[in-house]
């Protein structure tokens, strides 16, 4: 790697996009975490010592967003959540891409496992969105050389 490389990481260009709205009002710190349920592969060794491997075509996973209490985009979705219960045909497609490098994560069926845990102080609470995705894209990425 060569020394003179320089990489820009931006977090406003990180893109929230669940069921076609752009979120905002996101809370300092970890604002949006990805993960798959399940290892892409399992492995297993023999009495001899011999290895192999399975894969596993689980592609399940949670995109989980941070929002600042104050963030019009709990309404957002709350309302998805709310459709969903009453109709139980609430899914929706959600994207996370990095603009200011290569990372993506979408899922074309969507949905949110439960409303966020509310909490009330004298200063400014977050509130934690858990999106669950049938088959979890994730293509994790860098980000742009500047120098």
């Amino acid at each position: 790697m060569s020394q003179n490389k320089v990489a820009s990481l931006n977090p406003a260009e990180v893109d929230v996009i669940i069921a076609g709205n752009m979120l905002t009002g996101f809370a300092d710190g970890t604002f949006v975490d990805i993960e798959r349920d399940t290892d892409t592969f399992e492995d297993v060794s023999g009495a001899s010592g011999e290895v192999a491997r399975v894969m596993k075509n689980d592609k399940r996973g949670n995109i989980t967003i941070t929002l600042m209490q104050t963030s019009d985009d709990n309404k957002t979705l709350s309302n998805l959540h709310l459709a969903d219960e009453a109709s139980g045909s609430g899914t929706f497609p959600s994207l996370v891409k990095d603009n200011s490098g290569e990372s993506f994560h979408s899922g074309g069926v969507c949905w949110i496992k439960k409303p966020a845990k509310a909490g009330y102080s004298k200063g400014v609470e977050t509130r934690e969105w858990t999106i669950r995705v049938a088959h979890l894209i994730t293509h994790v990425a860098g980000n742009a050389d500047i120098s």
